[in-house]
């Protein structure tokens, strides 16, 4: 399961949120409001009985400015989540695999992993852009294994590194970039034979 780390961790996880982009989606919510407030727009005369509402301009102005604290917000707690919540973290190097968490690490040999199969095509839109889920198989304690890792756009050349690495130590390891939604029944198959063998 363990063995000696050689040259420097590389992550597979986000890395570097900061809360740059949401100091400036709330900048920018501030001019919003601010133009709300301070900019007289004309307003028009509504008929006899009814009361004027806000002019259009100002509707505008005020949506806009709650799509971006709205944003500040989504930004901000996937900051939190990726550097203070995050329970666990996904590294390599040129001979391990390595999953850590709080309480320790992980290593796991880069040629005991045989595949790595996109569990969904489809790409998932989120606060930092577009991201997929990778299903990680090993071998351990001669047990198949499995762990899921998300991968987004940012991380991108660190995974195609990784998976060039794996494909020097292992030869054989499968790798597929896109998935079907069959693709359970023909894992639950795999796993009923291994633990009938």
């Amino acid at each position: 399961m363990t063995a000696t780390a050689t040259g420097e961790k590389r992550f597979l996880n986000y890395q570097g949120a900061t809360f740059k982009r949401s100091l400036i989606y709330l900048g920018l919510a501030c001019l919003l409001i601010s133009a709300c407030v301070f900019i007289k727009f004309p307003t028009s005369i509504p008929p006899p009985g009814e009361v004027a509402g806000p002019p259009f301009p100002k509707i505008l102005l005020g949506f806009l400015a709650f799509c971006m604290i709205f944003n500040a917000i989504r930004d901000a707690i996937f900051v939190l989540y990726q550097n203070y919540l995050r329970r666990i973290q996904f590294a390599f190097d040129q001979e391990n695999f390595y999953v850590i968490r709080k309480d320790g690490a992980e290593q796991i040999l880069l040629k005991n992993i045989f595949q790595i199969a996109m569990v969904y095509t489809y790409r998932s839109i989120g606060t930092r852009g577009y991201s997929y889920k990778y299903r990680i198989n090993f071998v351990e304690e001669e047990q198949q294994k499995d762990i899921t890792i998300t991968i987004y756009y940012r991380m991108i050349n660190n995974f195609e590194d990784f998976k060039k690495i794996i494909s020097v130590k292992n030869p054989s390891v499968e790798i597929k970039s896109w998935a079907t939604s069959l693709d359970w029944i023909a894992r639950l198959i795999k796993k009923r034979k291994s633990e009938n063998a």
